[in-house]
């Protein structure tokens, strides 16, 4: 017992005798703001003491010897000094500040200078200033980083161009814990930790450092999301982390910070998070270990547009756009109409338009979307989308037109649908089925605004790679991965229902409608001939052609017989030479159809899928024949580069299913 209460004495004894050391160190200057063109805001390290404080003759701003004209300093904030400038500051001028004999309450002197340049003040958007590193769990493990103080830190980072003033924002955690910060102004490129005020001198040395009312365990170990919003209540910055972002689970157990891994790409889905790769565990106040090593380097392109309503567009992105780019509406033109309002989304991967009249039925039209950039900077080009007004698919509209429903080992069922109407079809909430009967085991293929134009096929498939791989589909073929129904391989239903689960088309087959002379049919699909014959007629469905591996998913079938022949579209020659003499320098295009009133559309597109030419949009061919010509040119007039290009025509009948041709054609060059 008297062996205990000594070792406490003892212990007490030389904790009172650390806590009765002198304080022999000066203040240290922070960081220097500039609140406005004539106002100074000085931050020190620890409160300051004495008259000398509120002498203007204690500060000196060069170049010009300028001295203030008053000095506040609150015994509210006595770290913080408030200077009065006669004259008003020049933007982005470089300044030094000197302050001599200012004291602490221990009576140390402290004397120096501070070199700045004046940014005005600018009102802050989402994203100017991140969340740039957090340092969740301080305490390392046996053998961890310990160079860092056993604190934790939350770092903040100006990534704009803007001088912010941040005083009054609020730090919110996902269960509403918050701090409201004090008097700061971030300056462009610049830090500042905010450490819970009990902690603040362990950071001495640190930078610019701001303490703040938080527990000193504010931060959760197991993850929670941080929002740094203005003191109106706008969002700037979230961050969002638990154990798996780490990446690393030695590093989850402590000692090791959370690096922001792109400051310049903020957007939903970038990098986001990792564990610092600094040895000292965390880079506080300094540009993170991590910049650089993850970025994002390819731009954003637009991967489909669908009209929502008959005034309203929306634009699908592969990535999240910038959102001040992407809602500037002279990023987007479609001919005839004006763009009013350009809306991004919630998760900035969609951009809603609102145009100034609306879209006529049954036509497509041609938006252009330029110049979007993603949140790493990476800029688009420009690249023309198709949209259309559709209609929900009546009873009969959209048809079964192909099937795989025995296939190899290892590889993919599939049902291909065919409009075979006049109208934009939308496939949103088009369900399949199986069954003799009545439907089983419905399931819907999707619900996105995909839609179908007249006459032109989708594939349905769980597995769309595969499926491509295996039957080499062409460069126009169109999928839809979705869930298709486990056919029996000698006879079952195909139930194809709308929307409100009304029957659009049913077929029973049956494996004895294969050719013949096809011994294995594993593998091989049953083509629909024609579009305008009774689904359930066995004359109607034909083994696909070996010549196409046995299957032609997602584009026309090798087995079909429609109005207008193969030989309806055919062309001149092969080749064109752009430039060249004649008759090689253009391309004739010949369309000869039996019955009239055909309307065509001819375009032209790369092996890579990309439209380089419109030759006609809505021309109505007679029977007599006619002629469309390529120059081998774009839309603009340049010579495409030397490759192969397809030509593209697609016949609309006045009754019946539009039928897509395509003829490959060489452009060539001058020898």
């Amino acid at each position: 017992m008297l062996r205990g209460l000594l070792v406490t004495y003892l212990y007490v004894l030389i904790h009172v005798a650390a806590l009765a050391q002198p304080d022999t160190t000066p203040p240290q200057l922070i960081r220097v703001e500039a609140p406005s063109a004539t106002a100074l805001r000085m931050v020190f390290n620890e409160p300051l003491s004495g008259a000398a404080v509120q002498n203007v003759t204690q500060y000196l701003l060069n170049p010009g010897a300028v001295a203030a004209t008053s000095v506040s300093w609150l015994a509210s904030t006595p770290a913080v000094v408030a200077l009065t400038l006669p004259m008003p500051l020049v933007p982005n001028q470089p300044y030094t500040l000197l302050y001599v004999n200012l004291r602490d309450a221990a009576g140390n002197l402290a004397s120096g200078t501070s070199n700045f340049s004046y940014v005005p003040i600018a009102p802050a958007v989402a994203n100017d200033i991140v969340l740039s590193e957090l340092m969740v769990q301080p305490r390392a493990p046996a053998g961890g980083p310990s160079a860092l103080p056993d604190a934790e830190y939350i770092e903040l980072y100006n990534r704009s161009s803007k001088a912010i003033d941040i005083t009054g924002w609020q730090l919110r955690d996902a269960t509403g814990n918050l701090a409201t910060l004090p008097a700061c102004i971030l300056r462009p490129a610049e830090f500042v930790l905010l450490v819970a005020a009990s902690r603040i001198n362990l950071f001495s040395g640190m930078g610019s450092v701001i303490g703040i009312g938080i527990s000193p365990t504010f931060l959760n170990n197991d993850g929670d999301t941080l929002t740094l919003r203005t003191g109106a209540g706008a969002t700037i910055h979230t961050a969002r982390y638990s154990t798996r972002t780490y990446a690393d689970p030695t590093k989850a157990t402590g000692g090791w910070a959370l690096e922001l891994a792109d400051a310049n790409n903020v957007c939903p889905d970038g990098p986001g998070y990792r564990a610092s790769e600094n040895p000292n565990g965390g880079t506080p106040a300094l540009p993170n270990s991590i910049w650089g090593r993850y970025r994002d380097l390819a731009p954003p392109y637009p991967i489909g547009a669908l009209a929502v309503t008959a005034s309203q567009l929306r634009v699908v992105f592969s990535e999240s756009v910038d959102v001040s780019r992407a809602a500037q509406t002279d990023r987007y033109a479609i001919a005839g109409f004006t763009v009013l309002l350009a809306t991004p989304l919630m998760n900035q991967r969609a951009v809603d338009l609102l145009l100034n009249t609306a879209l006529a039925s049954n036509q497509r039209y041609t938006l252009t979307v330029t110049g979007i950039s993603d949140c790493a900077g990476n800029t688009s080009g420009t690249v023309e989308l198709t949209v259309a007004l559709t209609t929900e698919a009546l009873p009969g509209e959209l048809l079964i037109n192909e099937i795989l429903f025995n296939p190899r080992v290892s590889e993919r069922r599939y049902l291909e649908l065919v409009n075979a109407t006049s109208k934009n079809l939308s496939l949103r909430g088009i369900q399949l089925a199986k069954g003799e009967a009545s439907p089983l085991g419905t399931n819907v293929i999707t619900d996105s605004l995909t839609w179908l134009a007249p006459g032109d096929v989708v594939c349905v498939t769980p597995d769309t790679a595969q499926v491509k791989a295996t039957y080499q589909s062409q460069v126009h073929a169109r999928f839809i991965q979705a869930e298709v129904p486990t056919y029996d391989a000698q006879t079952d239903g195909v139930w194809l229902l709308t929307p409100f689960g009304s029957l659009s088309d049913k077929l029973v087959y049956e494996a004895a409608w294969h050719h013949p002379d096809v011994q294995n049919r594993e593998g091989v699909a049953l083509e629909r001939v024609n579009a305008q014959a009774p689904t359930q007629s066995a004359s109607n469905w034909q083994s696909a052609a070996s010549t196409r591996r046995y299957g032609t998913p997602g584009y026309a079938n090798s087995q079909r017989t429609e109005a207008g022949g193969d030989d309806a579209i055919t062309l001149e020659r092969e080749t064109v030479i752009p430039g060249g003499a004649a008759p090689l320098d253009k391309l004739g295009i010949r369309y000869h159809f039996e019955q009239g009133g055909v309307r065509l559309k001819a375009e032209v597109y790369s092996l890579q899928g990309h439209r380089v030419r419109t030759l006609a949009t809505d021309l109505l061919a007679g029977t007599e024949p006619g002629m469309l010509y390529w120059d081998g040119a774009t839309e603009g007039g340049s010579p495409v580069p030397i490759c192969i290009y397809a030509i593209v025509v697609t016949a609309q009948p006045q009754r019946g299913a539009a039928r897509t041709y395509r003829k490959a054609c060489i452009v060539g060059s001058r020898l």
